[in-house]
């Protein structure tokens, strides 16, 4: 049996963007296309509030672009991750349930190719 590999080191096409971008926003995302880290970090962090309570699915993007350790490091967010980590999952696990459930901010990232153009969006839950 061959196994099928792809290329990831081309940046998706301008076309590839624009039809995912077009898609999530129909579905009421507010979508932004950045070409750096340095450019998803800033944008990502500017949409969120002061004070907010966020969660973030498991992202290499969030991640790789910094603002997983942002979250993480600064007192300016109720980031999720960082209370529920100092939580005992045997005892607490309702309690990491509920808060991961329905935070104010929910961030995840859509990456194409694996090339510096990214989709990201942070999000609101659905009331």
């Amino acid at each position: 049996m061959a196994i099928e590999t792809r290329d990831y080191s081309a940046p998706a096409a301008e076309g590839q963007l624009e039809l995912l971008a077009s898609n999530l926003r129909d579905r009421n995302f507010e979508v932004v296309i950045v070409d750096s880290s340095a450019d998803a970090k800033a944008a990502v962090m500017e949409r969120i509030p002061v004070g907010a309570q966020v969660h973030s699915g498991k992202s290499k993007t969030l991640e790789d672009a910094g603002v997983v350790q942002e979250l993480m490091a600064s007192d300016r967010y109720d980031f999720i991750r960082r209370r529920t980590l100092k939580m005992d999952r045997g005892t607490q696990g309702d309690e990491i349930r509920k808060l991961s459930a329905a935070p104010d901010i929910m961030l995840g990232s859509v990456r194409l190719q694996a090339a510096a153009r990214s989709a990201l969006w942070p999000q609101a839950p659905a009331s």
